[in-house]
Parts: C-alpha cells; structure tokens; sequence
C-alpha cells in the first residue's frame, strides 16, 4: 500500500466504524484498470507481474524518485512477501 501511493491516489476512508479492531481497508483511485486482475494474480502466487508493472510506474513518478531508498526498502519487502508467503 505505501508504494501504490506513488501511483494512485489514495481515497479517504470512512469506514473505521464499520470495520474490526485492528483491520485496515485502504482504496485507491486513478490505478491502471488492467491491475484489479494482476494484483489478484500475483496473490494467488500465479504471476509477478504486478511487481514489474508497479516498478515501471514508480520510475516515471516524482516522488518515488526522489526516495529511492525507502521504495527500494518497500519493494524488497514485497519481493519478500512473494518468495515465502504466497
């Protein structure tokens, strides 16, 4: 979620009253419509294409530039989380 940021925008949440303690519902508008199907695809561990396509766009934005360090950081955690927990 913090490196979709980068690519989308993120909508303000109005749901915390209606959601469980400790649970998180984060919506994003503006994303590439293709990606509702990548992403789906790269949690069911079956492509990591969402990975290039988020990395293509975090290379054409601003503000990912200008902290590669943490996107970096994020995205060796997310390359983390697809080798051993999906």
């Amino acid at each position: 979620m913090r490196l979709l940021r980068f690519v989308g925008h993120v909508n303000p949440s109005n749901w915390r009253s209606r959601i469980p303690r400790h649970s998180y519902i984060f919506s994003f508008r503006r994303l590439p419509s293709k990606w509702a199907g990548v992403w789906a695809s790269f949690f069911k561990g079956e492509s990591a294409l969402a990975m290039e396509e988020l990395i293509l766009n975090l290379v054409e934005n601003t503000g990912a530039r200008r902290r590669p360090s943490k996107v970096q950081e994020h995205l060796d955690e997310l390359k983390r989380f697809w080798r051993h927990e999906v």
